[in-house]
């Protein structure tokens, strides 16, 4: 499976690229909006991550542009964002392939994450996984995780990810 990830910092960008294409992907990178909607066409990635907030072209603008376009407009989105995720839910379109990942994320959460939305098993270098197949995507919160990228290395004990689809405004149980 091909990963696409879009996101200005390249501090988190390489740990994540270097992550993902030891648990079996190939990742295509871009560090700006342009550049991710030119590699999106060009690679036809399975997925994509993208950043909310960064230069020529923000995450709303490059969505928009993909969701437009017939050769992208089905693949899944997976947005991280440090922003609150009524904000950004705000500012896009709905689609059923769209997806909302609050910031700060450990990469197993990344992990957990691709494989939900995949309907894959994703494989930690030591054998492990870190999703079972076809796990439904679970509700987002506001509240962001503790310590996520600030070492950027992979646990088998990360707490699952909790991702949102866009939809209908609904309540969200707190997970405490």
């Amino acid at each position: 499976k091909r990963i696409l990830v879009i996101d200005d910092d390249e501090s988190l960008v390489g740990p994540i690229k270097e992550y993902l294409e030891t648990t079996g992907f190939e990742v295509a990178v871009a560090f700006d909006g342009m550049q991710g909607v030119l590699q999106a066409h060009a690679v036809n990635p399975d997925l994509i991550l993208l950043d909310f907030n960064m230069p020529a072209g923000g995450g709303a603008t490059v969505y928009e542009r993909l969701r437009n376009a017939n050769d992208t407009c089905r693949i899944p989105i997976i947005f991280t964002t440090g922003v609150g995720l009524e904000e950004v839910k705000g500012r896009i379109r709905p689609s059923p392939h769209t997806y909302f990942l609050k910031k700060p994320v450990s990469l197993t959460q990344i992990g957990m994450v691709l494989g939900q939305v995949l309907g894959i098993k994703v494989a930690y270098p030591d054998g492990g996984a870190a999703a079972r197949p076809a796990d439904p995507p679970k509700p987002a919160s506001d509240e962001p995780r503790p310590g996520a990228f600030d070492h950027l290395k992979p646990s088998q004990a990360a707490p699952a990810p909790k991702i949102e689809p866009p939809g209908p405004k609904r309540e969200v149980p707190r997970a405490d």
